[in-house]
């Protein structure tokens, strides 16, 4: 697919509204939120939900008139893909892809940038082919955005992308050659692919039964590695430093102290060095395999709860831990679980619900794609 340069406004506020628009066709993702105080669209419940017409210039997809060609002329631009009675430009799969396209330059060159460009192309481009098909089967079923819902966005993105400013944001139009009308239908279809996708995929129920037989059948993804929950004291002293030897003073002191009966706490206030000082050295849970040393790992999982170290000289100072608790390695049980998988279902059913729709609306669609 050929990808031409662009040349974007100042705000790039079409750029923006495009980038927005895509979200709500995202797969897994739903991201429609209304405002309780605001006006609701129009959607009917499910079961009154009239039949597929199919694409509405015919009955039959095979009536769409098929455009030809490189369509070279269409507002001075190419085609990528044709949806029902609409195209696709070239330049608005510019527009998205604008962003991605430079952070991909950053970061690969050759070959590899060639494929990872054509990827984004690819999914780019079904993105907004996904859009269309949602959008014109809104307008077929004969739903309804009410306006002052859309006003209500509009504002919303004026504060959100200038500050509430609104002689700004009507430059920043002029700037991108997009009228206010173009800005408002850039929100309201925003707003439909939203509400459509969030109309899709609601009231997704997982019996129990399933977060079961998912957790039994997924043991290995819950296994625990063994956990200490470890308090430590850092006395700062580097090797061949004049300090050394008083900070092995120091440490020493305080393990007298421990031993005597003062407070881990209360001593790691007032002698440790580090992020954990004022937390009194509580470094909370940790699992094995993830202290950045291997001598301090070593020896927190060698005490048990309650016990505290010697003193642990290191090349930067001298550590003293301590284990308030262990937990040995086994699963994770169902019960602190169960939450998680069924988020980890519910997303997967609703992920599934809207790529059948999306498959259901491209069979009773005319789509082509240009390549």
């Amino acid at each position: 697919m050929r990808i031409d340069r662009v040349r974007f406004g100042r705000f790039g506020v079409a750029c923006l509204l495009l980038i927005a628009g895509m979200a709500g066709a995202v797969m897994g993702q739903d991201s429609y939120t209304a405002d309780p105080a605001g006006p609701r669209p129009f959607i009917p419940p499910p079961q009154e939900e009239k039949p597929d017409k199919g694409a509405p210039l015919g009955e039959d997809p095979a009536e769409y008139i098929p455009v030809d060609g490189p369509l070279e002329g269409i507002l001075g631009d190419g085609v990528a893909a044709q949806v029902n009675d609409r195209v696709i430009t070239i330049s608005e799969l510019n527009t998205v892809l604008q962003v991605e396209i430079e952070r991909l330059r950053r970061a690969y060159s050759g070959q590899e940038l060639r494929a990872r460009i054509e990827e984004s192309q690819r999914d780019a481009l079904d993105q907004m082919i996904e859009k269309r098909l949602i959008i014109d089967y809104f307008h077929q079923q004969e739903f309804g955005m009410p306006a002052e819902y859309v006003e209500s966005e509009v504002a919303k993105e004026v504060v959100r992308l200038f500050g509430g400013d609104r002689m700004a944001f009507l430059r920043a139009l002029r700037n991108d050659g997009m009228t206010y009308g173009e800005f408002r239908e850039n929100v309201e279809e925003r707003l439909i692919v939203q509400v459509m996708r969030s109309r899709i995929v609601r009231e997704v129920t997982i019996p129990p039964g399933q977060v079961i037989r998912y957790y039994e059948d997924h043991k290995e993804d819950f296994k625990q590695a063994p956990q200490v929950k470890l308090w430590l004291i850092l006395i700062e002293g580097e090797e061949d430093s004049p300090q050394r030897a008083a900070a092995k003073q120091r440490a020493e002191e305080i393990v007298e102290r421990l031993s005597a009966g003062e407070a881990f706490q209360d001593l790691a206030r007032e002698y440790s060095s580090g992020a954990f000082r004022d937390k009194g050295g509580d470094w909370d849970w940790v699992e094995k395999g993830t202290l950045l040393r291997s001598d301090l790992e070593e020896v927190a999982f060698s005490l048990q709860p309650g016990q505290y170290s010697e003193v642990i000289p290191t090349e930067s100072g001298f550590y003293i831990l301590r284990v308030e608790d262990r937990k040995e390695a086994g699963y994770l049980p169902l019960s602190e679980v169960r939450l998680q998988i069924q988020k980890r279902l519910e997303d997967a059913e609703k992920t599934k619900r809207y790529r059948d729709w999306i498959e259901k609306l491209r069979q009773n669609a005319y789509v082509k794609v240009y390549d």
